[in-house]
């Protein structure tokens, strides 16, 4: 089974199902596909290809599972992380993870930086 399939197959077929509920917003599978899509393309511009790996350092919320599918959707290799990490443990993790990008929320960006 393709794991990478499976939104898309249900955008297309259940589409007015609901598919996520995260706090108070309420996606069906055709709204959850969209922001999915939108995302896989962002990183499909940036270059990234079937294969690459790519670090998620954020907090659970509804953008993390829009990233993982979408890296899913794409054939990219999640390296998820700990938003808790700082300093030299998330720099030794990073730097062995061998990611080519690094996802992130605003409030953690300074972090990485």
């Amino acid at each position: 089974m393709n794991v990478g399939s499976l939104l898309p197959r249900h955008a297309r077929y259940r589409s007015e199902h609901l598919a996520l509920v995260c706090g108070d917003t309420r996606l069906t599978y055709s709204e959850l596909g969209s922001r999915v899509n939108r995302v896989a393309n962002a990183l499909l511009a940036l270059g990234l290809r079937k294969g690459d790996k790519i670090a998620v350092v954020m907090p659970n919320c509804l953008e993390v599972l829009e990233v993982y599918w979408a890296a899913i959707q794409v054939g990219l290799v999640l390296v998820p992380l700990s938003p808790l990490l700082r300093g030299p443990a998330l720099a030794t993790l990073l730097t062995d993870s061998h990611s080519c990008a690094v996802i992130t929320s605003h409030d953690l960006a300074v972090e990485l930086d």
